[in-house]
C-alpha cells in the first residue's frame, strides 16, 4: 500500500511539473524518484535516533470543533530538506496531509517556518479555522511564544 502511495504522490508532482513548470520526466525516472524516496524514507525510520533529553509525549485528540497542525522537518546534509504537514481529525484519521521537498540544504528554522507557511496555505484552503499547530523546534516555538511589540 505505501509504494502505491508513494508512486501515486510522485505522478501527480510529475503532472504538476508539466502543467505548471513545463518539466517533463520519462514514466521510469519518475518511478525510479518515487522508489529511491520511499526507500531513504524507509531506512531513515529504522535508524536509531536519540531521544536524550526528550519527554514522553502522546498525541491526544482535538476537540471535535477545532484541528491539531503537525508540522515536522527533516534535514539531510547531501539530499536536502523535506518538510510536511498532517491534519486528523479528532478521531485521529487523516483529513489533510502534503509534504514539500527542497534539494538545498537549508537551516533548520528556515525550513520550519517554511512548513508554518505550508500549514498556512493549506488550513485556509480547506477553511479550517480552528486550529492549534503542534511542532518540535524548540527555537520556533519559544519565538512564537513571545509577546509581540509593534514599533511605531
Amino acid at each position: 500500500m505505501g509504494q502505491f502511495l508513494v508512486a501515486l504522490w510522485f505522478l501527480w508532482e510529475e503532472r504538476n511539473n508539466q502543467l505548471w513548470n513545463k518539466k517533463k520526466l520519462k514514466e521510469f525516472e519518475v518511478m525510479g524518484k518515487a522508489e529511491r524516496w520511499l526507500t531513504d524514507y524507509l531506512d531513515h525510520q529504522q535508524r536509531q535516533v536519540s531521544t536524550q533529553g526528550r519527554g514522553e509525549y502522546r498525541w491526544s485528540p482535538p476537540s471535535t470543533v477545532e484541528f491539531k497542525v503537525n508540522v515536522d522537518v527533516a534535514c539531510f546534509e547531501e539530499e536536502g530538506s523535506r518538510f510536511g504537514v498532517v491534519i486528523p481529525d479528532n478521531q485521529g484519521n487523516f483529513l489533510l496531509a502534503a509534504v514539500r521537498r527542497r534539494r538545498t540544504q537549508w537551516v533548520l528554522e528556515m525550513v520550519e517556518c517554511r512548513t508554518i507557511s505550508l500549514r498556512a496555505n493549506l488550513t485556509v484552503e480547506h477553511g479550517l479555522v480552528h486550529w492549534h499547530i503542534e511542532m518540535d523546534c524548540l527555537s520556533i516555538v519559544q519565538k512564537m511564544k513571545k509577546e509581540v511589540v509593534a514599533i511605531t
